[in-house]
């Protein structure tokens, strides 16, 4: 197309040209062509070639400017597209986001606790032991999604987090300090008068978007009850106003999180008590809820506690029993005890397997 274009340029349309302006019969070409016996058909065909050839420029002109226009607009109209559907996608989900985030009553400008259980530097799997330094990586990564997917979310809509760290490895786990490091990294400073209140909070105004971290090494758990129970103490410990938090999360600190918190397709609100999810079609455990994360007002957070220790819901007894100690049956007792009036949970996923698997949206355990 581009020869089309620049069509008089060449040689050969020159020769046709000077040919028409000039009818010189004497020309090489007309003698190669034969014409060169009688002036007046030399002259004919002449004009005729000259007519044919700038019609055909004429048409190559037209042909070369309008494909080019075309191709621009095609071009500018491409990215033009590209942009627009990016710039509504983005307007879509943010639309999305602020409509979920009404109707699920996240909390805005309130105060949140974030209670994280359980042992941190695992290895092994479900029945791993922590405090590995082999696992020290892998902590670091979780620690960050944490603070990544729930924290900096939160901050994000002007609340105030407290964070309650409590690893039971054991006292003697130095590889703590390397977990509390990195969330006090991201925390609001304070004095040493400050951090040695029992209880910060009913004496020191929080400013809106600010992070405070507590960290509790306890003794070490000999299964999941314990170490739940010592971080609830820990909280309790820190608090002596549960009611004053808008929300409060129960974390486990082996989950790598995958999607932000203002982002989680609740299937009720915030104003309820939330299990993480529903357990797999085949569980033999009735009216079975995952138990690796649960979000509740701080005013149902004494229903909550209360609730462990209830027949299959990290009861003592069971808890003897590997594999056993477990809260996947805690769901009716911990809807009784808090009062909430509908069950919630923070995705509508469900396992085909077992909970473990890495479809989750929202977290993945190691």
């Amino acid at each position: 197309m581009r020869k089309l274009f620049v069509l008089e340029s060449q040689p050969w349309v020159q020769g046709v040209k000077t040919l028409d302006d000039s009818a010189d019969a004497s020309h090489p070409r007309l003698h190669r062509a034969g014409h060169n016996k009688d002036p007046a058909k030399v002259h004919d065909t002449t004009s005729r070639l000259g007519e044919f050839f700038g019609r055909l420029r004429a048409l190559a002109t037209a042909s070369a400017e309008r494909l080019g226009i075309m191709s621009i607009t095609a071009g500018e109209g491409t990215k033009g597209r590209h942009a627009s559907q990016k710039a509504a996608s983005s307007a879509g989900k943010r639309d999305e986001i602020r409509a979920l985030v009404q109707r699920s009553k996240f909390p805005r400008r309130g105060r949140v606790a974030i209670v994280v259980r359980g042992r941190a530097f695992r290895l092994g799997g479900r029945f791993g032991l922590g405090c590995k330094v082999r696992a020290l990586d892998t902590q670091r990564e979780e620690a960050n999604s944490l603070v990544t997917m729930v924290v900096d979310p939160l901050l994000a809509k002007g609340n105030s987090v407290d964070m309650f760290v409590s690893e039971s490895s054991g006292t003697s786990c130095s590889l703590t300090k390397d977990l509390v490091a990195l969330y006090d990294s991201l925390a609001k400073p304070r004095s040493p008068k400050e951090r040695s209140m029992t209880d910060l909070y009913t004496t020191t105004h929080l400013d809106e978007g600010s992070l405070q971290v507590f960290h509790h090494n306890s003794p070490r758990s000999v299964n999941q009850r314990s170490g739940l129970i010592a971080a609830l103490n820990f909280f309790k410990q820190k608090t002596y106003n549960r009611q004053q938090y808008d929300l409060v999360l129960v974390v486990r600190h082996d989950l790598l999180w995958k999607q932000p918190i203002d982002e989680w397709q609740i299937t009720g609100d915030y104003s309820e008590l939330n299990f993480m999810s529903r357990c797999e079609p085949t569980t033999k455990v009735p009216n079975c809820v995952n138990d690796m994360v649960w979000t509740m007002p701080g005013s149902m957070f004494d229903g909550f506690e209360k609730s462990i220790g209830h027949r299959n819901c990290f009861q003592e007894e069971q808890c003897r029993r590997k594999g056993m100690c477990h809260g996947h049956g805690c769901k009716q007792v911990m809807m009784n005890l808090t009062h909430s009036k509908a069950e919630s949970y923070l995705t509508k996923w469900i396992p085909k397997r077992d909970l473990r698997e890495r479809t989750n949206p929202l977290a993945k355990v190691r």
